[in-house]
């Protein structure tokens, strides 16, 4: 099966020396494990009666246990499922965890259902699916349209089939069960380490770098007030209403509370309302896209104002607008870097439930900020190695990609002996 994730894999064995592992390694990295497909039929709250199409995909396993998230979402396919769990793949790679890739989720609209719709649709699904997942199997965690309460239900339901408690099964839990501290925002503090490193990086003015958060969701919300905290001036945040812009910045907490209290940022006191395109296009020094995938696509890019994107979301820049971004001299942290926190606190997470421990906020946040600190020097360090050998610039997306890659080699190497 084609995946943007496979033609990546196969545009970096072209342009660069890519690990000299056996033609195996590449058909199997390329080519998911398992891609499960399962019907689930419930009476709604309403009294009627649904078909809801659910999906995992066990993208590959060479360095661990399958990870990665559940989706809700109306749109959701069985191609999409398969491109994010390549992407997992190789985030987990990158960042050095002892995780492999999955994705998985439900085709429905969370919006247009009760929460119980959603704990009987959850329930239905791990029916279907308990076989193929387990601490050491598939660890699940939340995704677009679930939460913390879907993955105790996750828990619960597993839990009993199994006819004991297995918190270990899932990630991004309620504290209550087990689940681990910082969770909730650390893809949120993790992308605002990112930034610390590129502002540096980069000889941005730290007080005076303007930033625009695209998404205002658990991910977004955390982005901009770290990026707050950290000094950072966050002067336009949108939502899927709608977004607000401020010259002068955004007072982040009170924006919180603000969406919180009538559900939108727009209407914000001592902002402007403004559209969602037109955030994406504002003269700030970086654009954070921290909603769903294709929000910068190629009729966007040629307007875009930014010198620098943070790819908070997954897949957030489109192939064809990377392209044209790039001529612009437009530089993109990749998703598989920059929104790599929340994996890293998954690991946290599952550690402590197989060890039954329990770490503080400040150990899941000193890790995150390790390895993504780590990671950054690595990329970089690979970026100037492959610019010298090829006297070709690269970009971070491949330096991130190759990484990964190197890293799922050797696990592969030495998992069938070749040396």
């Amino acid at each position: 099966m084609k995946n943007f994730f496979t033609e990546k894999v196969e545009d970096l064995r072209k342009f660069y020396k890519t690990p000299k592992v056996s033609e195996g390694f590449y058909k199997r990295i390329t080519s998911p494990d398992k891609i499960l497909k399962v019907n689930i039929d419930i009476e709604l709250n309403s009294g009627e009666v649904k078909l809801f199409e659910g999906y995992r995909c066990q993208y590959e396993g060479i360095m661990g246990p399958y990870k990665g998230g559940i989706r809700y979402h109306p749109t959701l396919s069985q191609e999409e499922v398969v491109n994010l769990a390549g992407l997992m793949t190789i985030k987990s790679a990158l960042v050095d965890l002892p995780f492999g890739g999955g994705k998985g989720g439900i085709n429905c609209n969370p919006n247009e259902l009760t929460n119980q719709d959603m704990n009987k649709i959850t329930r239905r699904y791990i029916e279907s699916i308990y076989k193929f997942i387990g601490p050491q199997k598939d660890i699940p965690a939340p995704d677009v349209g679930t939460n913390p309460q879907v993955m105790g239900w996750i828990m619960d339901a597993y839990s009993n089939i199994k006819g004991h408690p297995v918190p270990g099964v899932v990630t991004g839990k309620p504290l209550s069960l087990e689940g681990v501290k910082g969770r909730k925002d650390a893809t949120g503090y993790g992308v605002s380490v990112v930034f610390e490193e590129i502002v540096k990086h980069k000889n941005f003015r730290k007080g005076e770098t303007t930033v625009a958060v695209q998404g205002f969701g658990n991910v977004g919300k955390a982005v901009a007030r770290h990026i707050k905290n950290n000094g950072g001036q966050v002067i336009a945040v949108s939502d899927s209403s709608g977004g607000v812009y401020n010259p002068e910045g955004l007072d982040i907490n009170e924006l919180i509370k603000h969406k919180e209290m009538i559900g939108t940022v727009k209407g914000f006191d001592d902002a402007s309302d403004i559209e969602n395109e037109t955030l994406l296009v504002l003269d700030v020094d970086i654009l954070i896209p921290s909603a769903l995938e294709g929000a910068v696509d190629d009729q966007i890019a040629p307007e875009i104002e930014a010198t620098l994107i943070i790819e908070a979301a997954n897949n957030p820049v489109k192939d064809g607008a990377e392209e044209i971004l790039r001529q612009r001299d437009v530089d993109i942290v990749p998703d598989i870097y920059a929104n790599s926190g929340g994996v890293i606190a998954s690991y946290m997470e599952w550690s402590q439930n197989l060890q039954r421990a329990r770490w503080s906020i400040n150990k899941v946040r000193k890790e995150i900020k390790e390895r993504i600190k780590e990671t950054y020097v690595k990329i970089m360090n690979k970026k100037s190695c492959e610019e010298e050998k090829s006297k070709n610039e690269i970009n971070l997306r491949d330096s991130a990609y190759l990484i990964g890659l190197e890293n799922l080699a050797r696990a592969y190497k030495s998992r069938k002996g070749l040396g």
